[in-house]
Order: structure tokens, then sequence, then C-alpha cells
């Protein structure tokens, strides 16, 4: 955003290289006020059996871009939001840096450029001839709680077994008699249709999708590896390569 006077830029989650930066430079010379990306998302990794460490390589371009853009000002930008209820256990597998790490690394891998937090409610005053933010003075928005605590990376922390939400009995029936419906009537007629048949059936996959509800679990298993037609077995035969477990609700 430029207003003729002075440049800010949001990088979200934008992908910066050399010359992107070049580009931004030719357009508007040096960026007044840089909204940096600094924590790389693990959100999916637990659920792909992925990593959970940070990701150096990725975490070091965001302090290079940093550093190669040479904004008068930079802060934290992204991933504000943490999860909640039933997924709250995954707040401690998918934010590696906190605002706080990112900062105490900027100032010491490129001290010249002045960097400070930044959050909800926060204020930005920004002219040619200074920048300084006023903490929690927004007049429609604010950080009721600090609960930065709850995100803190503890990538071996429990993760807790999946269950439904519901308690209502009949509200139980009904969901498992949709859910027994799709997957007995539905399920195989979509796998059959699906573009990763041929790669299924090739590599003899066999396929567990175990549903989690009142009574504990329930599986459904499809053994690609079998001669003929494959068909939907219900419960385990011994062997898993491809493995997904939800909740009845």
């Amino acid at each position: 955003v430029n207003d003729g006077e002075v440049t800010i830029w949001n990088q979200v989650d934008s992908m910066v290289n050399p010359d992107i930066i070049q580009r931004i430079g030719e357009l508007y010379g040096q960026i007044d006020f840089f909204h940096s990306r600094f924590v790389p998302l693990l959100e999916g990794n637990l659920s792909y059996n992925k990593p959970l460490t940070l990701p150096v390589d990725e975490y070091c371009t965001f302090l290079n871009v940093v550093k190669a853009l040479g904004p008068k000002m930079v802060v934290p930008g992204s991933a504000a939001f943490k999860y909640r209820d039933e997924l709250a256990f995954m707040n401690q597998v998918s934010f590696p840096i906190t605002q706080d790490q990112f900062l105490r690394d900027l100032a010491l891998f490129c001290p010249e450029v002045p960097c400070a937090p930044f959050f909800s409610g926060d204020v930005a005053h920004i002219s040619k001839e200074e920048i300084h933010i006023d903490k929690q003075a927004s007049d429609f928005v604010r950080v009721k709680e600090d609960d930065s605590h709850q995100i803190t990376f503890k990538p071996h922390a429990y993760v807790p077994v999946i269950k439904t939400q519901t308690t209502d009995q009949a509200q139980y029936k009904r969901e498992m008699e949709v859910v027994e419906n799709f997957l007995e009537n539905c399920l195989l007629e979509r796998i059959l249709n699906s573009e990763l048949l041929g790669g299924w059936q090739h590599w003899q996959i066999v396929y567990q999708l175990e549903v989690f509800g009142q009574e504990g679990p329930q599986a459904w298993t499809v053994d690609f590896g079998r001669p003929g037609k494959p068909q939907l077995h219900k419960g385990e035969i011994g062997k898993i390569n491809l493995y997904e477990g939800i909740s009845s609700s």
C-alpha cells in the first residue's frame, strides 16, 4: 500500500524472491513498514506423519527477506490464530516460532533494521519522519487476554484419542445411521471411480477408515491387493498402509 508518502507491505504468506524485492524497490524505494512472515505453519504435519520440527531453511528465508528488503521497520505479521475445543492439542504442534523468538533472531541477524512486536489492537503511526507503535490503542479491537502460552511448541505433547462430541443419544443414533449408510452404500462406489484406484491396486494398498463413536471405534477396510473387484470389509484384516480416523459427529 502506497499513499504517495509512505509504503506499507503486508507479506501475508507470499513467497518472496530477489526479483520481487528488486521490483518493489524500483517501484517504491525503501519500504517504510513491513509485516513479515515469521512462522512456518505445521498444521498438516501431524495428520500426515511429517516432521514436527522447525523447517530451518524456510525460516531462514524469512530473515533473509527482511535483510534484503531493508525496511525502515519490520513487525511480525502472520499466523494470528489458535485451535480451540477438541482441536486445542494442535496448538502444541503447529507454531514452531513465536513473535519474541523471531524478533530476537532478527536483532542478531540484521540489527540495522528496527523491529517490534505487533498485536491485534496495536496502532502504528507511520510517516516519512518517524514510525511509532501505540500498544492497544485501537478504538475497535483489543487483545482481551494474553494466552500465547497456549500455543507453545511442544511436539511431543499428548495427542488425545479422537472421540465424538455428540452426547445426546438420539442425535448420536441418527449420526451413526448416516455414517453407516454412506460407508456401506456409497464409499466403495466413490473409491472405484477415483483416479487413484490404479495406483492403490498397483501398490496393493490396504486402506482402513476408523470411525470413533460413543462405544469406541469401528473400522472399515478395503484391500486393493486382492484379485478382482475391491470389496469393503467391516473390521480389520491385520494390515494397514493407508489409515484415516474420523469422529462420527
